[in-house]
């Protein structure tokens, strides 16, 4: 029991992470690597924890797929990722922040991650055209995503639509107990 208590835990943290990723994101256009590392340090550690939770009977099931599944999720939006990267469509913060959130996710979840994710993003896009040059946004500050909108840029916090894929994904995959 207890050991359930705290995969759920580093699950509810691993969430936690992305939504401060997502405001950082917005606040200056920027994921710090150790965002993306910690994202990858909470599977490896919930992984591990469950894995000897089914090892000794506390759980019955696995909460995760094979170690391999995940890891060949995460390559595939690696690759995916690094393509989008090298045409200038996506980030290279919010790249390496799907990647390690792909970790996360077995092979079957990525096409309802993937959709999760595009759908918020394509929203915030609309968002941001909608909001472009608007003499009513005031940033405070010369970074981040209103600074952007106000100067005309077209630029979207992708780390917003990552966050809420992930917790969708976290939900319907059981990370989270609930």
């Amino acid at each position: 029991m207890v050991l359930e208590v705290y995969i759920y835990a580093i699950a509810f943290l691993t969430l936690g992470i992305c939504f401060y990723a997502a405001w950082h994101d917005v606040a200056s256009l920027t994921i710090h690597n150790g965002t993306v590392v910690t994202i990858m340090l909470t599977f490896a550690a919930c992984f591990c924890l469950n894995t000897y939770a089914v090892y000794i009977g506390v759980l019955d099931h696995s909460l995760f797929a094979s170690l391999a599944d995940h890891i060949v999720s995460m390559g595939i939006v690696f690759a995916i990722c690094f393509f989008l990267f090298c045409t200038g469509t996506f980030g290279g913060g919010d790249a390496k922040m799907a990647t390690a959130l792909a970790l996360w996710i077995p092979l079957i979840a990525i096409p309802a991650f993937v959709m999760v994710m595009a759908l918020v993003g394509g929203v915030l896009g609309l968002v941001a055209l909608a909001l472009r040059k608007r003499s009513f946004l005031k940033p405070h500050n010369e970074t981040g995503w209103i600074a952007a909108l106000s100067r005309g840029e077209s630029t979207v916090p992708y780390g917003i639509a990552l966050a809420i894929a992930a917790a969708y994904s976290f939900h319907n995959l059981g990370y989270l107990g609930v």
